[in-house]
Order: C-alpha cells, then structure tokens, then sequence
C-alpha cells in the first residue's frame, strides 16, 4: 500500500455553494475544471461517504474553490465529457444557481447549465 497519500496535506480551498453566487450577485458562471478528487465526508448519521470533488476557478471572479458534487451534476458532466474525470480537466462550463428539490424541500442549489 502507497502510505505517501496518508502524509500529504490536501490546501485548503474554499468550498463553493448556493452562497458564493449570492454574495457575487450572480446567477450563473462559467468555471474551468482545474482537478478532480474524492473526499470523505460524515454524513450526518456517523458514517463517512466518499464524494468526487471538482477543483475549479469562477470566471466571475477568478477565484478558485473546491466543488462536492451530487448525483446530478455527476450525471451531467458524465454525458457532456465521458466517465473518466481526467477528461474534465481543462474544460470550461457554466454553473447556475436553480430552485431544486433537496430531500423534498426546495431550496437553492448549484446545477451544471445547459449547452
């Protein structure tokens, strides 16, 4: 077993959300996909879940943030640029902020735009 991933410390990006775009003002924004990685994160309930998340740069403000994507999202990036998450590096899309159904409530959430 590869025991260096154990030692090196992942930089500390913030994470983007529904508040980012708020603060911004915007409602949509093109980003490019700088990295793709998984990260264990507790559930809520104590279990712990791995999750892909998307290192990108916000082309409103050029700053770069750190993306968990769901299902949704996950889905869409793979019909627009295959399953293999080395393929989204470099790749420039727009996300938007959408009323969408969370567990049965709607509230604001991020989605990937359409072409």
């Amino acid at each position: 077993m590869d025991m260096t991933k154990y030692t090196v410390q992942e930089e500390q990006m913030e994470w983007l959300n529904t508040q980012t775009f708020m603060e911004l003002g915007v409602s949509e924004s093109k980003v490019h996909v700088k990295k793709v990685r998984e990260q264990d994160f507790e559930d809520g309930v104590g279990e712990v879940v791995t999750k892909p998340v998307v290192e990108l740069s916000l082309e409103t403000n050029g700053q770069e943030y750190a993306w968990v994507l769901n299902k949704t999202n996950t889905q869409l990036l793979i019909e627009r640029y295959g399953p293999n998450s080395l393929e989204w590096i470099g790749k420039a899309f727009k996300l938007r902020l959408e009323r969408v159904n969370y567990r049965g409530t709607m509230t604001n959430g991020i989605r990937v735009a359409q072409e």
